[in-house]
């Protein structure tokens, strides 16, 4: 499947027709089905290992993000 031309959906779907749904979207060659906790995986996978960050920096991106300063 091409990234190039897929886009990403979010269903939300009954959980007791959730193993059905799975099962009968897997039968279509262009559709890729991920769990949020593939989607979380793979994100930790490639997240880089040694990030030169300081506590202070953490807070003060937190901060920026929360209150829109830093401190």
């Amino acid at each position: 499947m091409s990234t190039a031309t897929s886009e990403r959906i979010i269903l939300t779907v009954d959980k007791s027709k959730k193993k059905a749904f799975v099962a009968m979207l897997k039968l279509f060659d262009f559709v890729r089905v991920e769990t949020p906790e593939d989607v979380l995986d793979r994100f930790i996978q490639r997240a880089p290992k040694n990030v030169p960050l300081t506590e202070e920096d953490i807070l003060n991106e937190v901060m920026e993000h929360r209150y829109g300063t830093a401190q």
